[in-house]
């Protein structure tokens, strides 16, 4: 619901998500930030180390999203 409220300030909420342990949090966390923040402030977020391949294929969409 985050992603659709067209609200920055809820980033702050959601950016610790991007550590959950659920895989699928760490991915609807990406997506939401990926509707408020511009590629260029997402990819500061990216972990580089990301195990998941669900959760790296979000990463992929939201910072490449055309590809």
């Amino acid at each position: 619901a985050a992603g659709n409220a067209d609200d920055i300030t809820l980033s702050a909420l959601i950016i610790p998500h991007l550590h959950a342990e659920s895989p699928y949090i760490r991915a609807m966390a990406i997506w939401s930030l990926s509707q408020m923040l511009p590629p260029e402030e997402l990819k500061q977020l990216l972990d580089e180390d990301e195990p998941d391949e669900q959760v790296q294929l979000e990463w992929q969409q939201a910072l490449y999203p055309s590809e």
